[in-house]
């Protein structure tokens, strides 16, 4: 199915299989293509997570040897992310200039809870974080919170910061805070907030439309939902660029591939 004229992008997806996770998912490629496809969601770009107390880099490695694997496997469909973890700022470096010499720009998204630890704000991860920054490169994070969140983005006010999650309620106003207050905080779609009637409209008017980004976090949630969320929106053509393809090229840089039906 085409919606525009252009590719769509999903800045927040994981290369996951039924396996992986509690949820119902796919268990192969096939299945995990297959409603991307029908969606006409083309490309999609994301971490591996594996869920870790923090006490072993091997761990790290391998989510990030994973998602190379499968970029190598799929290079006209999928952009990896590269995971990093504050217990181990030198062989995080590592692995961020190791991504970033093949070409990729993207970090995360990262998320303290499945692997070992709680804040983004801290000696280690800072020191990851400015190689990152000085790099040119993005940050994706699961939320912390708000005061965690302000903190990095004053500590790093150059580094593009993603936030997976608007939320909604009280929560969604804290991400609107932060959008209004950082230049550069980001926020991506995926996760609860847009289907909450209107929402999607309130953080448009208050951040701008470059500054969002489409996300679903399939196969954890169906991706079907934040598609037509953001379609059922009615926005404007420029709006739908901006958010479905225009922002996370302009993030990373990307040279899009052809896209080819795997």
């Amino acid at each position: 199915m085409r919606h525009f004229d252009y590719p769509i992008i999903d800045a927040h997806a994981h290369p996951y299989f039924r396996r992986n996770f509690s949820a119902d998912g796919p268990n192969n490629w096939e299945e995990y293509f297959s409603p991307l496809d029908e969606l006409g969601i083309d490309y999609f770009c994301g971490a591996y997570n594996i869920r870790n107390d923090g006490h072993d880099f091997a761990v790290i490695a391998e989510c990030n040897e994973r998602v190379l694997a499968i970029q190598r496997q799929f290079p006209n469909r999928y952009y990896p992310g590269v995971n990093i973890h504050p217990n181990f700022p030198v062989e995080s470096c590592q692995e961020v200039q190791r991504f970033y010499d093949l070409g990729f720009r993207w970090v995360g998204e990262i998320a303290g809870y499945v692997m070992g630890y709680q804040d983004y704000c801290s000696p280690g991860m800072f020191t990851i974080l400015e190689l990152v920054r000085d790099l040119g490169m993005t940050l994706n994070i699961h939320p912390s919170g708000v005061e965690d969140m302000q903190q990095l983005l004053q500590n790093f006010p150059t580094l593009p910061v993603v936030i997976a999650h608007p939320g909604s309620g009280d929560t969604a106003r804290e991400r609107i805070a932060l959008l209004q207050k950082y230049p550069n905080a980001y926020l991506d779609l995926s996760g609860g907030g847009i289907l909450g009637n209107g929402i999607l409209r309130a953080i448009l008017n208050a951040a701008g439309k470059e500054r969002l980004l489409f996300g679903t976090d399939y196969p954890v949630c169906n991706p079907s939902c934040y598609l037509y969320g953001v379609l059922g929106a009615k926005l404007q053509p420029e709006e739908n660029r901006a958010i479905f393809h225009d922002n996370f090229l302009a993030l990373t840089g990307w040279q899009l591939p052809r896209h080819k039906a795997q």
